[in-house]
């Protein structure tokens, strides 16, 4: 609505700021959804509809001693509904929902004197059910997470791209929708940027170099660590198969075993290090990651050093 009401000269500054820019926010489901059950039922609400909210709101405000206003009869269909619209009218189906279903478990629930529930008051049950509560709603899948907030997953975000219009004004287009379930973006109209093309501009800023890992590089580590593991593993299967012969025997297998664990973990430390933003890791997945790579690191040279330590003291003592 801002957008559209904006009436600026092509030589202002204010329009060259606007033109080819984007607006980041909140979808509703009927704004990009072909089968949004919602927007239809909105246009539906005759003027019977009209005229019962009117009498009840007619009547709260008598009884509040407060001014209001009466709505025409084609108010739903002339009017859209106003940003955010699904997210309150599923929060309302939610309110109903969880109290229609502290009614059914506990029909003895007194909201005054809180006479059961295991002590809970007739609010905190209440406030129980509600988290539980979860339904496909006008706004999306409707369930609270533990910070008791809408979960992003379950709601849909868009990037509309401001454009002018035939005369001094603008207009806001969607061009792009991120949906939460399916973790991806997708475009409805090509973004047009402030040359009036479909070609993204070179940043005036300067783009910091990240030092990430480049493929060639990863690919050698990674090749590398595959054939010092291959050959540890075909040593540990010689020393298996080859136990009994007196020169294995006399090497003291235990200890070539823990040689040969402690050098696999050593190696492991590699593909810790071998990713990181570029390749799609998270910042959860790449603290973990770098977590691992001293105790990987350090345990496998322990472990190494302990049976040498081990297997040389066995052997001063023999």
């Amino acid at each position: 609505d801002f957008i559209s009401s904006v009436d600026v000269e092509p030589t202002e500054p204010l329009y060259r700021l606007l033109k080819g820019s984007a607006i980041y926010g909140i979808l509703e489901g009927f704004e990009w959804k072909t089968d949004d059950r919602f927007l239809p039922v909105w246009e539906s609400l005759n003027s019977t509809f009209v005229d019962y909210v009117n009498v009840q709101y007619a009547a709260m405000l008598q009884e509040k001693s407060a001014v209001g206003y009466q709505e025409s009869a084609n108010y739903f269909q002339e009017n859209i509904p106003g940003h955010q619209t699904t997210f309150v009218f599923d929060s309302v189906i939610a309110a109903v929902l969880s109290l229609c279903e502290v009614a059914s478990k506990y029909p003895a629930l007194d909201r005054v004197n809180n006479t059961c529930c295991g002590g809970l008051t007739g609010g905190e049950v209440e406030f129980q059910e509600l988290v539980q509560t979860e339904f496909s709603g006008a706004s999306g899948q409707f369930r609270l997470n533990k910070e008791i907030s809408r979960n992003l997953e379950d709601i849909s975000f868009g990037i509309y791209n401001i454009r002018p219009t035939v005369d001094t004004s603008f207009e806001a287009v969607l061009s792009s929708n991120y949906n939460g379930t399916s973790m991806e973006w997708i475009t409805f109209q090509d973004f047009t940027y402030s040359d009036g093309t479909t070609n993204e501009p070179t940043p005036a800023r300067h783009i910091f170099n990240n030092n990430y890992l480049s493929k060639p590089i990863r690919t050698t580590g990674l090749v590398f660590m595959s054939l010092a593991m291959f050959f540890v593993a075909l040593c540990a299967v010689f020393t298996v198969v080859c136990r009994k012969e007196r020169l294995i025997t006399a090497s003291q297998p235990e200890f070539l075993y823990l040689l040969f664990f402690g050098a696999i973990t050593l190696l492991s430390t590699i593909i810790t290090m071998s990713f990181d933003e570029s390749y799609g890791w998270t910042t959860g997945q790449l603290t973990i990651s770098c977590k691992c790579v001293p105790w990987l690191l350090f345990s496998g040279y322990l472990i190494i050093y302990l049976a040498l330590f081990s297997k040389l003291w066995r052997v001063q003592k023999v």
